[in-house]
């Protein structure tokens, strides 16, 4: 009992948190992939991200490809036309994967993501005035896969992803009173990103459900930014070759 409300709490932490960031660190599937041929999707909802997706497929026995999707969106749209707590991402990398003893799975991948983030902040510091931000991120990245798969009802993996972010964007006070902006600043921050992330998936041969946990360090980002996700969804698993 303890362990769920720990679980809820965490999540409603999350969830307040993240409505007031500049950039939201995504947690793509971590596929483990044997032989050419090897398809994974995933579909999952996260805290941070929202809706997403992973296509992750083994063009032959040693080269991969992923690619991710994301898509957020909890607040309405000002008058002027734009956006409150809306994001949106995309990912995708190219890499080389080995799989070992029937058992284990090690890759190393490059890559870029690119993403677009509204979100308010400050909003109840002035009845009067809120602040929100509207920012542009792209990051490009090298990541270090390793999966383990002891049987086919359970999995594990982990990842290691360094990359540089950086961020572009505009601070915009907005009178709701009168409806109208009163100021724009733009303003732009980079930074070296490290986002460590896991996952469990338990279940069938083909359909598992999966758990993911994901962390992000930006130390030169000083905007808003939550560095934690946890992500909930499901995994299919089929062979091209056999269609």
């Amino acid at each position: 009992m303890k362990s769920i409300k720990s679980i809820i709490l965490l999540s409603l932490l999350v969830v307040l948190v993240a409505s007031c960031t500049v950039y939201k660190p995504a947690i793509p599937d971590i596929p483990i992939l044997t032989e050419q041929g090897d398809m994974q999707i995933d579909a999952a909802y996260s805290l941070q991200g929202g809706g997403n997706m992973t296509l992750s497929g083994a063009l032959t026995d040693h080269l991969a490809l992923q690619l991710y999707a994301d898509g957020l969106g909890t607040g309405g749209r000002h008058d002027d036309g734009y956006d409150m707590n809306r994001s949106s991402s995309f990912r995708g990398a190219l890499g080389i994967y080995q799989f070992r003893n029937e058992k284990a799975m090690f890759a190393l991948y490059g890559g870029a993501s690119f993403g677009r983030i509204h979100s308010v902040y400050d909003a109840v510091a002035n009845d009067s005035v809120e602040h929100y931000y509207q920012n542009n991120y792209r990051s490009f990245f090298i990541q270090a896969d390793a999966g383990w798969k002891p049987s086919e009802s359970f999995e594990c993996a982990a990842r290691l992803l360094i990359g540089r972010l950086n961020l572009e964007g505009d601070d915009i006070a907005y009178n709701k009173l009168s409806q109208d902006i009163k100021s724009v600043t733009p303003w732009s921050e980079s930074s070296v990103v490290i986002e460590p992330s896991m996952l469990l998936r338990v279940g069938g041969p083909n359909l598992k459900g999966t758990l993911k946990l994901g962390y992000a360090w930006a130390p030169d980002i000083h905007r808003g930014f939550f560095p934690l996700n946890v992500s909930l969804g499901l995994t299919y698993r089929l062979s091209l070759k056999n269609l």
